[in-house]
């Protein structure tokens, strides 16, 4: 009866250690692949940055450039229609994709004012010049596209279909899925929606 019980006491300790060695290998892996600033995270839920007035994380990383400006004014006048009010869109160029894990992002301030689609340099180097009106588009479209309270995969896949579609509205379709075509995730589902989009026309 006494070695029984030596035996569940063990096999309880060894349990505890194992429970304990767990929850400290996930809490190292989620302090490694914390946002490298305090604000990042939430910029990228599109929820205001800490201070109104601090100048937003990402403009010390890349630089904002007007090469898009005319395309920017063609959407913004389209967004209007469908939702009313003056805001601003920028587009800046950096390397993003070490800080946020990702090739594009839209960041909305506070106010709702200013949009800013942030575009990684190295991907965006490997772009034709449509190729890289489809990248600002999507992102723009995200401005129409996009559910923060929805987080689910097909709530994120069909913001993606529905900010491609209205890519095309602005880029041949063609240039769409070649855009498509050099994204390293997967989007066979999203390539499958712009095939339709091609034989239709």
């Amino acid at each position: 009866m006494k070695i029984q019980n030596t035996k569940n006491s063990q096999q309880m300790l060894l349990v505890s250690i194992s429970l304990i060695a767990i929850i400290i290998i996930i809490t190292v892996v989620l302090i490694i692949t914390q946002p490298n600033h305090p604000q990042q995270l939430n910029q990228l839920l599109l929820l205001p940055p800490e201070t109104a007035t601090s100048e937003p994380w990402f403009t010390s990383i890349g630089q904002s450039t007007n090469e898009f400006n005319n395309l920017l004014t063609i959407i913004k006048s389209d967004i209007q229609k469908i939702r009313p009010g003056d805001f601003e869109i920028k587009v800046f160029i950096g390397p993003y994709f070490k800080h946020i894990g990702t090739v594009g992002q839209l960041y909305k301030n506070s106010s709702g004012s200013e949009y800013s689609i942030l575009l990684d340099t190295e991907f965006y180097n490997t772009l034709l010049p449509e190729e890289k009106k489809v990248f600002v588009a999507h992102e723009a479209g995200h401005i129409l596209f996009n559910n923060p309270r929805d987080n689910s995969l097909k709530a994120l896949t069909d913001a993606q279909i529905l900010a491609d579609n209205f890519a095309t509205k602005y880029v041949h379709p063609r240039h769409v899925k070649s855009w498509l075509d050099k994204i390293y995730y997967d989007y066979l589902e999203r390539s499958n929606r712009l095939e339709l989009l091609l034989t239709s026309q």
